[in-house]
């Protein structure tokens, strides 16, 4: 098979308030072939959407090349189109026109305007709504309306945000059968790129599947699937892919660490504070105390209705204040997460105040602030403090997350018009 889009060796950073830059993505290579079904798994902020930019030539990469049919991707790439998570569609067109919309700049016919869009509006099940409003649609007709728009330009590659993340279960899986369908039976889409954080959707979907992970994003592994079409979700040898890519996906984002080398790591490094609020967490911990103190980490995201990589960053968190351990694919209650959840919620803010200044980097900037001579310190300070201690992380995020994690314990009091921390 020809090979269709490759990337080779890309990297991309974006520039930050601090006027330093984050290393979003770190030497991505990857191949697609014609005719056939490529996906992206990766947590939310991997810089999955990124690569999506690249291929259609909306962004260049920082380092690196994209390449579409062997030449060099410099400018907005014509032979793809994208469906978009949130549908997209103008409130103000009707399905027909939301179509027809994608078109115009083809310098078609009004016939051959016609003759695509009847086509791409009988083979996605839109007949008899050709005049309803985005409004009138429920969220599954109109991604159908989504996918239509994209296939109205007949691409050779369609490339696919996360595109049934905003729909239920049922309806999810009724479409990824019917793009299958398309895919198989049209001459184009040659070939379909899909982002998705979904495990059980990639395995549905792909012939291969792209696995990122770590900070910057990297490849961590990528996977042939030889499962035969169709495919069925309950079929043993589904499920053991399933999991099978599950634990790469946790081996690496929640190892087993011996507690030397915990502790040697707590003396010598600043650890980075995953984006989770304590909202998140103490709702982490809730659910696990309403499940006997013990739950598989893809059942939780499942049974919360949150995506698999957020759950990871939560999970993360709760591990670092020592409330939950995650052996393999498990989480489990500690002690201190025990008595945290059975606490009311003076104490509980007591054990968090514990639990987050045995952290070197909430102890270390909470010191800056307690023995500032004005009594509190900016924001951009506390910024700048961040970037230097951890300068493959976003300062930003890790700043909002110190702020959310202090005020909790009634540790710091934060003034968002003045942008001033100082203590309680």
């Amino acid at each position: 098979m020809d090979i269709i889009c490759s990337a080779k060796n890309v990297s991309q950073s974006f520039s930050l308030s601090t006027k330093k830059s984050l290393e979003v993505l770190s030497n991505i290579s990857f191949q697609i072939y014609e005719n056939e079904v490529v996906s992206i798994l990766g947590p939310s902020g991997s810089g999955k959407s990124t690569l999506l930019r690249m291929i259609c030539g909306i962004l260049k990469p920082s380092r690196g090349s994209v390449f579409y049919k062997g030449k060099l991707i410099d400018n907005i790439n014509p032979n793809v189109s994208m469906v978009f998570q949130n549908f997209a569609l103008l409130p103000w067109l009707n399905v027909e026109e939301n179509i027809k919309l994608a078109l115009k700049p083809l310098n078609l016919s009004k016939n051959e305007i016609e003759k695509h869009t009847d086509t791409v509006i009988k083979i996605t099940g839109l007949g008899g709504f050709e005049e309803a409003y985005p409004k009138e649609l429920s969220g599954g007709m109109q991604q159908r309306v989504g996918v239509a728009r994209a296939l109205a330009v007949q691409p050779e590659l369609l490339l696919m945000d996360e595109p049934f993340s905003h729909v239920d279960t049922l309806v999810a899986e009724s479409l990824r059968s019917e793009l299958i369908d398309i895919w198989q039976l049209t001459e184009n889409p040659k070939s379909i790129l899909i982002v998705s954080h979904d495990i059980k959707e990639v395995v549905y979907l792909s012939d291969k599947i792209i696995v990122l992970g770590g900070k910057p994003t990297q490849i961590k592994t990528i996977i042939e699937n030889k499962l035969p079409r169709p495919r069925d979700y309950r079929s043993i040898d589904f499920l053991n892919m399933v999991d099978y890519i599950h634990d790469i996906i946790t081996a690496s984002d929640l190892p087993d660490i011996p507690e030397s080398i915990e502790t040697q790591q707590k003396e010598n490094f600043f650890e980075a504070l995953p984006d989770a609020s304590p909202g998140e967490i103490v709702g982490l911990l809730e659910f696990l105390d309403s499940h006997g103190g013990y739950d598989d980490i893809f059942h939780i995201a499942v049974e919360l209705n949150r995506e698999f990589g957020d759950i990871i960053k939560i999970t993360k968190a709760a591990e670092l204040l020592d409330f939950v351990d995650t052996p393999r694919r498990s989480i489990v209650f500690t002690t201190i997460g025990r008595r945290f959840i059975e606490s009311d919620i003076e104490q509980r803010k007591q054990i968090w105040k514990k639990e987050i200044l045995d952290l070197r980097l909430v102890r270390h900037l909470s010191d800056m602030v307690k023995n500032s001579e004005k009594g509190f310190l900016y924001k951009e300070d506390i910024i700048n403090e961040i970037s230097s201690r951890l300068p493959q992380e976003d300062p930003e995020k890790v700043f909002k997350t110190f702020i959310s994690w202090t005020r909790f314990a009634d540790l710091l009091a934060y003034d968002s018009e003045t942008e001033e921390a100082s203590l309680q």
